[in-house]
């Protein structure tokens, strides 16, 4: 799969219907079940159409959505500004380029897989620092089985790297799963991911 390829508008409209990501979803009723004094404030990193942003926005959190894609942000905008101005900023940037405020949650759905490999500690790094104690992370890395592993744009991960990657963190969620599926334009792969959710311990 190449950029050229790729149609951005067809992939927005094709998950336009879609359900909230069970790691948001796990991590939220974490988060609602110990009642924890936190501020709800939250970051989506890679917000696409904004299935996740609904979510946190529908239950009360302050979101910044960061998309690289304009094509994004106006469909988030379209979506919820009417109803959640207030609680809503939208920003067109980069992942690499990221400057994380304080925040209690960071939701990234299958986005930091597509994160330069050359600069994922960096954002790693700039995530852990502003996450909160006590907050929580959910999202998704690829492991080195995915069919894309061979793409040196992106970042994949041995499982046993995960241990080091969330030392400052108590999982929650880690669920491995490696199959074959297709993808949303339709092409057949092998996926590796690690869906997971972790508490910032320190």
């Amino acid at each position: 799969m190449t950029k050229k390829e790729f149609n951005w508008t067809e992939y927005y409209n094709n998950h336009r219907n879609s359900k909230p990501t069970y790691t948001l979803l796990k991590g939220l009723r974490y988060f609602n079940d110990r009642k924890i004094s936190l501020s709800k404030k939250s970051i989506d990193i890679g917000s696409g159409q904004g299935t996740d942003v609904g979510e946190l926005l529908n239950q009360g959190w302050d979101v910044l959505a960061v998309d690289k894609e304009l094509e994004a942000e106006k469909i988030i905008i379209d979506r919820f500004s009417k109803f959640h101005g207030k609680k809503l900023i939208t920003q067109v940037q980069k992942m690499e380029s990221i400057i994380i405020p304080e925040i209690t949650l960071v939701n990234a759905s299958f986005s930091l897989p597509f994160c330069n490999p050359n600069k994922f500690s960096n954002l790693w790094s700039e995530i852990t620092a502003k996450l909160s104690i006590g907050g929580i992370f959910c999202g998704q890395l690829f492991g080195l089985e995915d069919s894309w592993a061979s793409n040196n744009n992106m970042t994949f991960h041995h499982r046993n790297s995960l241990d080091s990657l969330f030392n400052n963190f108590r999982i929650h969620l880690l669920h491995e799963e490696n199959k074959i599926s297709k993808t949303s334009s339709g092409e057949e792969k092998n996926w590796h991911i690690f869906h997971l959710v972790a508490v910032k311990q320190k």
